[in-house]
């Protein structure tokens, strides 16, 4: 993920925040800062209208969470699929390539 894009990601997920005026759970923390740890490593495919962001690319994300010393758990999974979920409706919108 190029910063231009980690960029709009952070501005799209602030503005989103204070619009809903919604706080981090302290039981998501750990999610949030192991999805932090991978928000790079993306699958992207390029179409005729651009790139495409598809999923986490799991073998890299496996690996980073390996070297910070991250356990990946089932639940830790669930909560990573729904901020991926987000964060590729986020990344998708107006990708021009």
């Amino acid at each position: 993920m190029s910063e231009p894009d980690l960029a709009q990601l952070a501005r799209a997920a602030g503005a989103a925040a204070e619009a809903s005026q919604t706080e981090l759970w302290t039981e998501n923390a750990p999610a949030v800062r192991a999805f932090q740890i991978v928000a790079r490593q993306w699958r992207v495919t390029g179409t005729m209208a651009g790139l495409f962001y598809v999923s986490l690319d799991v073998v890299a994300v496996k690996a980073l969470w390996a070297d910070h010393g991250i356990t990946a758990t089932p639940d830790l999974w669930a909560r990573i699929g729904v901020l991926e979920d987000e964060a590729r409706l986020l990344l998708n919108t107006g990708t021009k390539g």
